[in-house]
């Protein structure tokens, strides 16, 4: 088995566990640790009610002189399951919001729509007298289709906003620097309390469950003998695409419906 494929399965893994909020909180929580105030709040994604999500925006308002930091992921597309996630760090004190769509550039516009923050986010702020506004990044996150990590982007921008306030967060313009950049922060997170254990686990599940059409039992034998923390920590950017620089990994099966994640 080729390594594009076996690391296919691994960035597939990785960029699940990142989507978790109990793994999310765990990685905000270390890297975010000697900033008092904060809290970690909730992450919708997948099918979820908008009066859970309204609800939850209630329970925000009514804390005090906190800084509340929670995420959103657009509802799946009835047509296409695409779904796309985004980050926020609300403010109760100051009354402000800050959003952040890693897709956004600063046209305000990107390849993914940011329909939870416009539709539901701001203009709940909004009406209860609160300052919203979007994070400034020198880039966008994503500006490729194929880019399908935005669980990982948000969360990445979500940290930055909080360690460099008031702070314009700079990210490369190039693929290439992008995902230098992305892979640091997997190699970096993975080595959190059970973030690993976390990645095995989801990795082991997500091969063994595989329909037998896109693995073989002898493909499969093969991929779990492999450890996904290991091979994460030995891959260099160049092994986040497929065959050039101007095309990211896009190869795994399961990718392809969940393009927007």
């Amino acid at each position: 088995m080729d390594k594009l494929t076996v690391v296919s399965w691994v960035l597939y893994s990785i960029r699940n566990v990142l989507g978790y909020e109990h793994n999310r909180n765990t990685i905000l929580a270390t890297e975010l640790k000697r900033i008092p105030g904060l809290v970690f709040g909730k992450t919708f994604s997948e099918e979820y009610k908008n009066e859970d999500l309204l609800d939850y925006l209630l329970q925000i308002v009514s804390l005090k002189n906190k800084r509340i930091l929670f995420t959103a992921s657009n509802l799946p597309d009835l047509t296409t399951g695409e779904t796309h996630y985004q980050t926020y760090v609300v403010n109760t004190k100051t009354k402000k919001v800050l959003m952040m769509d890693p897709a956004r550039k600063a046209s305000g516009k990107g390849i993914y729509p940011a329909i939870v923050s416009r539709e539901v986010i701001r203009p709940y702020f909004e009406s209860n007298g609160y300052t919203v506004s979007w994070i400034d990044t020198s880039s966008a996150c994503q500006i490729k289709m194929q880019d399908v990590f935005c669980q990982s982007w948000s969360l990445y921008l979500q940290i930055q906003a909080i360690l460099f306030p008031e702070t314009r967060i700079d990210i490369p313009k190039t693929q290439v620097s992008k995902y230098d950049t992305l892979l640091n922060f997997f190699k970096r997170v993975i080595n959190y309390e059970s973030i690993c254990e976390e990645l095995q686990k989801e990795y082991i599940e997500s091969v063994k469950t595989a329909d037998p059409k896109v693995l073989s039992n002898s493909e499969k034998k093969y991929l779990l003998k492999q450890d996904p923390c290991t091979i994460l920590q030995g891959m260099e950017t160049a092994d986040m695409f497929d065959d050039d620089e101007d095309k990211p990994t896009t190869n795994h099966p399961l990718a392809i419906t969940t393009r927007g994640l």
